[in-house]
């Protein structure tokens, strides 16, 4: 069973620098609030514009964000 959207995000999430919510939401042109609703609300998903720019900041495809299918790939993260 593939893992949900909120799973993926959440698995991104782990070890990242204290500021990555207001980075992620400023990004992405949300709030702080969505980020977390997007983090803990089962039946929230990130719109396609909104997904793109989650996928670029983790630097992960967003087709494995959206949907699981094909490999993670996360690559080295750089200084944000």
């Amino acid at each position: 069973m593939n893992a949900s959207f909120q799973d993926r995000l959440i698995s991104l999430v782990a070890g990242s620098q204290p500021q990555w919510k207001s980075e992620l939401a400023r990004q992405c042109g949300v709030s702080a609030p969505t980020v977390i609703r997007w983090l803990t609300d089962g039946h929230t998903c990130a719109g396609t514009l909104h997904l793109h720019a989650i996928a670029a900041y983790f630097e992960v495809p967003a087709r494995w964000l959206a949907t699981g299918d094909g490999p993670e790939r996360v690559r080295t993260r750089r200084s944000h």
